[in-house]
């Protein structure tokens, strides 16, 4: 029996087919084992089955999908896979660098979700304990390239067979690079006041949030890393403009696009109402400029 081991309420699916994930009412959303090992989670509707994550004290997280309602289960935990590796920048060890990683597979059902770790001395770190066999990513955060010297690229990975270590070798330091801009109105009207841009990486799970916005409308990112991110600004009463040639035109949240080195005269275009996709250009997951290098509207767009 697993002791004291935490049990997080996932998701609940019913009889009638779908499900529901996160916040719900009604449902125990958290529950810890007893000396037994036991442990009970209840809702107050009626459900065919229940999604949960397990946690204990040198043991994998595990995620349990459909469990169904009314019976005992016995949910089986491993010790896991160990991964370390090192941190390194100019050929010299960083320490007190934290170090993200993170399930490649983002689905509710399957994703294992995220750890995080700080280097030693020697620019060692080690991940105990992780879901073996299973994609992830790995990099260093933005928020630290300028103490680091710059920042770790994602690098995907699988970690190894349970109770094995993997030994990733050197995550080496880039340079990273300002992508800096401004917000523009289509209406020409002045910004609101406490508006903020928010810059994310596609792949690692990690972001530069909470960035203020200028009256003028200009921002700047620094340490940005050379992969693919998304920019996204939030203009109560505004929505990302078409004519935005990086935009995520299949949700409408973001511009996305590849940055390669210092990005200046970012334009972005708010324009007033909510997002709708153009009907007339069918629009699918392959057509997102994530590849592409991120641009922003030209001068002769403003002037249209």
């Amino acid at each position: 029996p697993v002791p004291n081991a935490k049990v997080d309420f996932e998701g609940i699916y019913y009889e009638t087919g779908g499900g529901s994930y996160g916040a719900i009412q009604g449902v125990d959303h958290l529950a810890v084992t007893d000396a037994k090992g036991e442990f009970v989670l209840t809702s107050e509707k009626t459900f065919a089955s229940m999604g949960v994550t397990v946690e204990a004290h040198g043991l994998a997280r595990q995620k349990y999908q459909r469990l169904e309602a009314g019976k005992m289960h016995e949910l089986h935990l491993v010790k896991g896979n160990t991964v370390t590796d090192r941190m390194v920048g100019a050929g010299k060890p960083i320490a007190n660098a934290e170090v993200g990683l993170v399930g490649a597979n983002r689905s509710a059902e399957e994703f294992i979700g995220t750890f995080a770790a700080t280097t030693d001395a020697a620019g060692r770190f080690v991940f105990p304990n992780l879901p073996p066999s299973e994609e992830c990513f790995i990099y260093s955060h933005m928020c630290e390239a300028g103490a680091n010297g710059g920042v770790v690229s994602w690098r995907k990975f699988s970690t190894g067979a349970d109770a094995t270590t993997t030994d990733l070798g050197d995550l080496v330091v880039q340079p990273a690079f300002r992508v800096s801009g401004r917000v523009v109105l289509s209406d020409g009207k002045p910004l609101p006041k406490g508006i903020r841009a928010m810059l994310s990486r596609n792949e690692a799970w990690d972001q530069l949030p909470n960035v203020p916005v200028a009256p003028d409308g200009s921002f700047a990112f620094d340490g940005v890393p050379p992969e693919s991110v998304g920019v996204s600004v939030n203009v109560p009463g505004y929505c990302l403009s078409l004519q935005n040639p990086s935009l995520d035109r299949l949700n409408g949240f973001s511009i996305v696009g590849q940055v390669s080195g210092n990005i200046r005269g970012l334009v972005i275009l708010e324009e007033p109402g909510q997002f709708k996709r153009d009907s007339s250009q069918p629009y699918k997951p392959d057509d997102m400029p994530c590849d592409k290098p991120l641009r922003g509207v030209t001068p002769e767009r403003l002037t249209q």
